[in-house]
């Protein structure tokens, strides 16, 4: 039988379900919560960016590639995706669904390894980590869960 999981993720929260089966209900597994996305971008910086003499009077700030928000945001998707990995080599799950808000679903996307990504069935640009179990299945499209072949 097919275990399928259903990763439902935003910068601020993921949740893992299961699916044992065609028709059965998803049953959740875990959540996580990352609280630093909430944060207000000041409160995730300890100082303005510094700043570099040019030799001739001349300053420049240094300011990162990535704001904070974003980091925090790449940072839990690291971690969602490293728990999806571990389940993926310790034979936790089948076939993966990956449903996150637009803005979340390829920092996820582009954290996962080859080998979870090659799971991944089915991909929806949703928020609806704050959805009961049974709200969330009803948005998701049965092609995400095949009938097996007999």
């Amino acid at each position: 039988m097919s275990r399928t999981w259903v990763v439902v993720a935003n910068s601020g929260a993921a949740r893992v379900f299961v699916v044992p089966g065609p028709g059965e209900p998803m049953r959740e597994l875990e959540a996580f919560a990352h609280p630093e996305a909430r944060l207000a971008e000041r409160a995730l910086t300890s100082d303005l960016p510094g700043s570099v003499s040019g030799g001739r009077g001349e300053h420049h700030a240094l300011q990162s590639r990535v704001g904070p928000k974003e980091h925090e945001a790449i940072s839990f998707a690291k971690f969602v995706a490293d728990r999806i990995e571990r389940a993926r080599t310790g034979h936790e799950f089948d076939r993966l669904v990956l449903v996150a808000a637009p803005s979340f679903l390829g920092r996820l996307r582009a954290a996962l390894g080859d080998d979870a990504r090659r799971l991944v069935d089915g991909e929806l640009d949703l928020d609806v980590v704050k959805l009961a179990p049974a709200e969330i299945r009803k948005r998701l499209p049965d092609s995400f869960f095949p009938e097996p072949v007999r």
